[in-house]
C-alpha cells in the first residue's frame, strides 16, 4: 500500500525538508550584509535567503530519488502555449501594478492589502530589487507548491483534484502573511487559492513551470506596495 503512495510521500518529504532547511539556514543573507534603510533591498535580500536553501534542497533530492527536472516540471513542456500565457499575464499585472504604484503614492500611509504612501520614486530607483524578489519568490513557491507534488497526485486524484489541493495548501500557508491586515486574514488566503488553480491548471496544461512561473511572478507584483510598508 506504501508503495502505492511512493510519490506522495517523497514528494511531502522533500517539501517538508526544504521547510526544514529553511528554517535552520535562517535569515543568513541579511546577516551577511551589513543593515540597509532601503526597505525593497531588505525584502528582495529576505526573500532570496528563502530562495537559496529551498531549492539547493528540493533539486539535489529530486535526483537523489533517482528522477530528473522533468520530473518536477522544469521543462519545455508546451512552450509556446506556456510563454503565451506567462507573458499576457506578466504584462497585464504589470500595467496594473503601475497603476496601483502612482495612485497609491498619492494617498495617505496605510497598510494591509490596500497600503499606501510608498513615494513613486522609491519604487522607481528600487525596481532592480523588486524584480530579484518577484523572480525568487514565484520561481521558488511554483517548484515547492506545485512542481515537486502535482505529478505525484496526479495519478492518484486527477488533476481537478490535484490543483485543488496543491491550491487550498497555497492560499493556507498565506493566511499568516505579515502584510495584510487582520481582517483580511481569509480574504486575502481565499484569492491566493484561486490564483494558486489557475497556477495548478497552467502547469498541468502546458506540462511545464515556465507559464505558470511568470503568472505568478506577475500577481507578485500587486503586493509589492503591502510588502514595502510592512517591511
Amino acid at each position: 500500500t506504501l508503495k502505492k503512495y511512493q510519490g506522495v510521500l517523497q514528494a511531502l518529504f522533500i517539501a517538508s525538508f526544504a521547510n526544514a532547511f529553511l528554517l535552520l539556514t535562517g535569515n543568513w543573507l541579511l546577516n551577511l550584509f551589513s543593515s540597509s534603510e532601503n526597505a525593497v533591498r531588505s525584502m528582495a535580500l529576505d526573500k532570496l535567503t528563502q530562495f537559496i536553501p529551498v531549492v539547493s534542497v528540493i533539486i539535489p533530492l529530486t535526483y537523489v530519488f533517482k528522477e530528473d527536472f522533468k520530473s518536477i516540471f522544469i521543462q519545455k513542456g508546451n512552450l509556446k502555449k506556456g510563454l503565451r500565457f506567462g507573458i499576457i499575464s506578466f504584462f497585464s499585472f504589470t500595467v496594473i501594478f503601475i497603476y496601483i504604484a502612482i495612485i497609491q503614492s498619492q494617498d495617505t500611509a496605510k497598510t494591509g492589502m490596500f497600503a499606501a504612501g510608498v513615494a513613486l520614486d522609491v519604487i522607481v530607483k528600487s525596481i532592480p530589487w523588486i524584480l530579484l524578489f518577484i523572480v525568487t519568490n514565484a520561481f521558488m513557491e511554483e517548484l515547492w507548491f506545485r512542481g515537486i507534488s502535482l505529478p505525484k497526485l496526479l495519478p492518484h486524484l486527477g488533476i481537478h483534484g490535484s490543483v485543488f489541493l496543491t491550491a487550498l495548501l497555497f492560499g493556507a500557508m498565506h493566511i499568516g502573511a505579515d502584510y495584510i491586515n487582520p481582517a483580511e486574514m481569509f480574504i486575502f488566503p481565499f484569492i491566493v487559492f484561486i490564483l494558486g488553480l489557475v497556477n495548478g491548471y497552467v502547469m498541468v496544461k502546458t506540462n511545464s513551470i515556465w507559464g505558470s512561473f511568470l503568472f505568478h511572478a506577475g500577481y507578485d507584483l500587486i503586493v509589492i506596495v503591502p510588502v514595502i510598508v510592512s517591511t
